[in-house]
């Protein structure tokens, strides 16, 4: 973040919006699923751009939890769903999207699972309730999820994994389950986004395995323990799904929330 090309890339996806045609940024006015993963496209280029377009390492990289840095992520994820509901009612059975846009879904998902996850790895004395915002796009993407998996075109594991994933934090932080947390990137290994790795089709398990650069093996559980930075990420969360932050009327596409930082 910060370097030129970074600053560049960034001016690039604010263009794109500014660019978008105003006939089209109102979503009840769309009729084309191609026109929301329009959308779904620079918002999930946003997430890449504030944090990385491997999933294992949005996971697993400690500096994705900065407080700043994750509100973006965030941010854009929390757009991303509000795209992902109108798309629903055109395209129901979801067998039009592209594999890219199915990527990004997966995860602005996997984003939707680490913000729940501040809510539920707090101790309990000091446990702050998740905000309705980010509970409401938790279900759109577990709703979408649950679709391109009962469609007939998508049969990647990441989906499942993804939804997995969300389930466990989403059922966590609204008190279905017990603190019985137990997710391990055993299968998300073999969907990296790295070197030889792209995301969608599984590579071969030799090959995750020389991609695999943490101590922790791949069957390890997921987040064990908390960071001690979880009340912290979960304050500004809740700002950040606050109504009152939102500087544009819900129904339309958007480029951001404010985030008085």
């Amino acid at each position: 973040m910060g370097s030129p090309s970074w600053i560049e890339t960034k001016a690039q996806l604010d263009d794109y919006f500014f660019q978008f045609p105003e006939d089209l940024l109102q979503f009840s006015k769309l009729e084309h699923a191609y026109q929301f993963e329009a959308m779904i496209w620079m918002h999930g280029f946003f997430i890449v751009l504030y944090s990385t377009r491997d999933i294992v390492n949005l996971l697993k990289d400690p500096s994705y939890l900065q407080v700043e840095r994750l509100c973006h992520i965030l941010e854009h994820s929390l757009l991303l769903s509000e795209v992902l509901q109108p798309l629903l009612s055109i395209d129901t059975n979801v067998e039009t999207l592209s594999p890219t846009t199915i990527y990004f879904i997966c995860l602005s998902s996997v984003v939707q699972s680490l913000a729940l996850r501040q809510f539920t790895s707090q101790s309990t004395f000091e446990r702050l309730t998740p905000p309705p915002a980010l509970l409401v796009a938790a279900q759109t993407h577990m709703e979408i999820l649950k679709g391109l998996q009962n469609s007939s075109r998508q049969t990647s594991p990441l989906l499942r994994e993804s939804e997995n994933l969300l389930t466990i934090c989403l059922e966590i932080a609204t008190g279905d389950m017990n603190d019985g947390f137990s997710f391990s990137c055993e299968k998300l290994y073999l969907h990296r986004w790295t070197h030889k790795g792209t995301g969608m089709t599984n590579m071969k398990e030799e090959e995750a395995n020389q991609e695999w650069n943490y101590a922790e093996l791949p069957t390890s559980t997921l987040w064990n323990g908390a960071t001690g930075q979880e009340t912290e990420l979960a304050v500004a969360i809740l700002q950040l799904c606050s109504p009152a932050q939102r500087l544009c009327s819900a129904g339309f596409f958007d480029l951001s929330i404010m985030i008085p930082m």
